[in-house]
């Protein structure tokens, strides 16, 4: 039922946002989320098949980075948009075609376009060029929040494979688990790249 047009539908997409469908937002708790961040992101409510919830905003900061907030076992976790993206990437693509993927669409956008060539320069410096040594990256930093016992997570699992499975239970697990299904991840967290600007 509605009131006036519609407006009690709008109140409610802003205290339930639908499943798996990213939403840009604006909303002043973002910007107490820390340093450079703003009142501006990208939010998705990410439902799997076992109806098991997850959260994912791109925030926009200021100075035009973007940071993406996961959460892993209900603690936030905040990584840079780029490496999250670059970790999606299959390992044979190139830089080119990231930079083509989040200007879908938007390649009058010289803003976009110069911070996505800026997040490239930045990978590079810190020498992560593929998906596979990103991965790593994020499994070696977050190793730390596994609990192998309770989990049933093998000790022998490579950073990468920590990485990916990060990647599977926190960013958009409604898309499936595996790296056959990063391609779609990557396209969803492009869209709400390019959302969040």
């Amino acid at each position: 039922y509605f009131i006036c047009n519609g407006n009690e539908k709008v109140i409610r997409h802003l205290c339930m946002p639908r499943r798996n469908i990213p939403m840009a937002t604006s909303r002043k708790s973002y910007a107490n989320m820390g340093k450079n961040f703003t009142t501006y992101g990208s939010l998705l409510r990410s439902v799997d098949k076992g109806l098991n919830t997850k959260n994912l905003v791109i925030h926009y900061l200021r100075g035009g980075d973007c940071t993406a907030s996961i959460y892993y076992k209900n603690i936030p976790l905040k990584i840079p948009a780029w490496k999250l993206l670059i970790a999606l990437q299959d390992d044979g693509q190139t830089p080119s075609t990231l930079i083509n993927e989040i200007l879908r669409g938007e390649e009058n956008n010289l803003f976009l376009a110069s911070r996505t060539r800026a997040w490239l320069t930045e990978a590079e410096k810190v020498n992560i060029i593929t998906g596979r040594i990103a991965r790593a990256t994020i499994g070696r930093q977050l190793r730390g929040l596994m609990k192998y016992g309770t989990e049933g997570l093998p000790e022998w699992w490579t950073f990468e494979e920590f990485g990916q499975h990060i990647i599977d239970t926190a960013v958009a697990p409604h898309l499936g688990t595996g790296q056959e299904n990063n391609a779609d991840r990557l396209r969803l967290l492009c869209h709400m790249v390019r959302q969040s600007f």
